[in-house]
């Protein structure tokens, strides 16, 4: 009887295996830029063990570790633009969040910063799919969006102008 238990468990355990490596094979492959849509990238983030969802505008929202990103997919262009955005106090003057713009997009190479209007920090970078592109490279990125982004914010922000009154 535990003879017969055990390998059963040994069963599941060999099919999770498989199911993991299928997976991760599948992440590597590359997805047809027909194939590139909201859906299909929130599944890819999903199974990631990112939490995903389409929100109002359409927009692919992603939490993982606290931090809370988009992804857009321009298909006309064949471009993913991957976006955070960040409340700016309304009180602090309009040149202080007008330099930390700038000292941020002077510092930090490889995300665009930008106002859109006096209380949105908008921090963006973009990407082309023409040809395709694979999930794991587009997860990859999105963790390196975060990463740099989190990190430029709270470096270059030594006015305290990020965030609300």
């Amino acid at each position: 009887m535990k003879i017969g238990r055990m390998a059963a468990w040994m069963a599941v355990i060999v099919a999770g295996c498989q199911a993991y490596r299928a997976a991760a094979a599948d992440m590597k492959a590359v997805l047809p830029e027909n194939e590139m849509s909201q859906q299909t990238l929130k599944a890819y983030f999903e199974q990631a063990a990112m939490t995903a969802e389409i929100d109002s505008d359409g927009d692919l929202k992603i939490t993982e570790n606290g931090f809370k990103g988009f992804l857009r997919v321009d298909a006309e262009r064949k471009i993913v633009t991957i976006f955070a955005l960040y409340g700016m106090k309304a009180a602090a003057p309009e040149i202080q969040k007008l330099q930390l713009v700038n000292r941020l997009n002077d510092k930090i190479i490889l995300v665009r910063f930008c106002m859109p209007n006096p209380t949105t920090l908008w921090c963006d970078y973009q990407l082309s799919y023409e040809g395709g592109l694979t999930p794991y490279y587009l997860i990859n990125t999105y963790r390196m969006f975060s990463r740099v982004t989190r990190q430029a914010v709270a470096q270059q922000d030594t006015d305290d102008v990020v965030g609300s009154d």
